[in-house]
C-alpha cells in the first residue's frame, strides 16, 4: 500500500496535508526561505545516487506533446517509479496543494541570474510536465475504474432462465500492480542506479557487480602466488 499512501487522491486540506507529511515532515524539509533550485541541483549532481535517480526520472518522465499519453517513453508506471526514487534526496518533490498532479521540489528560481533558464527548465520538469501529471492522475482515477469493473463483472441471473450469465472478470494491469511488481527489482543501494538519462529503466543490469567480482578473483590469485613464492 506504499504507493496508495503516496498518491492517494485528496479533496480537502486536511487530507492533502497528511499526504504531504507522508512524503516528508515539513520540519525536516521546509526552511524559512526556499533555497535556489540551481543550488539544490548542484548538490544532487555531486552525489552519485541522487544524480543517477534524477537522470532516470528525467528519462522515464520525459514529456512529449504528440504522444498519446504525453510521455515520450509511453510508460506511466516507469515514470511514477522513477519519481518515487527522488524521495529522500535534496530535490525531493512534494505536493504543493490539494491537487494530486501539483508537485514540486522545495526550491525557487528567484535570484538565479544567468542560470534562470536552466533553473526554470529544471523546475518546470515537475510543475509543467504533461507526462508526470498524467501518470499521477491515472493513479488517482484507477480506484473508480476498478470499482466499475467489479460491478460489470457481477453475475446476473434472470427468472425463468436455467443458464448462468456469469461473466468472467477481466484481467486489468493497474498502475498499482505495475509499481508493486517493479519494486522487488529496484535495488535501494548505489547498484540501483543508471548513470545516464539515455538508458531505459528496462535496460541491461549494470556491469559494476561483475567487474567487482573479477577484481576480487584477481586479488585472490595474486595472494596465492605471493604465498607460493614465500614458501619457496
Amino acid at each position: 500500500y506504499t504507493h496508495q499512501l503516496l498518491f492517494c487522491p485528496c479533496t480537502d486540506t486536511a487530507c492533502a496535508e497528511r499526504r504531504r507529511q507522508t512524503i516528508v515532515p515539513s520540519c525536516s524539509y521546509e526552511s524559512v526561505d526556499k533555497p535556489n533550485c540551481i543550488t539544490q541541483m548542484r548538490i544532487c549532481n555531486a552525489d552519485y545516487v541522487c544524480r543517477s535517480r534524477l537522470a532516470q526520472f528525467q528519462y522515464d518522465c520525459e514529456p512529449l506533446e504528440t504522444s498519446a499519453n504525453g510521455c515520450k517513453q509511453g510508460n506511466y508506471g516507469a515514470c511514477l517509479l522513477a519519481y518515487t526514487g527522488l524521495i529522500g534526496s535534496t530535490i525531493i518533490p512534494n505536493y504543493v496543494d490539494n491537487s494530486t498532479s501539483s508537485v514540486a521540489p522545495w526550491c525557487s528560481c528567484s535570484a538565479s541570474g544567468s542560470m534562470r533558464l536552466e533553473c526554470d527548465r529544471f523546475l518546470g520538469f515537475f510543475t509543467d510536465n504533461i507526462c508526470l501529471k498524467n501518470a499521477l492522475m491515472m493513479f488517482e482515477t484507477e480506484p473508480d475504474q476498478q470499482s466499475t469493473l467489479r460491478q460489470t463483472s457481477t453475475p446476473s441471473h434472470s427468472r425463468g432462465e436455467n443458464r448462468s450469465s456469469t461473466s468472467q472478470p477481466e484481467t486489468v494491469e493497474t498502475m498499482s500492480n505495475i509499481l508493486d511488481a517493479a519494486i522487488p527489482t529496484q535495488v535501494l543501494g548505489n547498484e540501483l542506479l543508471v548513470g545516464h538519462a539515455t538508458l531505459p529503466s528496462s535496460g541491461h543490469p549494470n556491469s559494476a557487480s561483475s567487474h567487482s567480482l573479477m577484481l576480487e578473483a584477481a586479488f585472490h590469485i595474486v595472494l596465492l602466488l605471493l604465498h607460493l613464492l614465500s614458501g619457496q
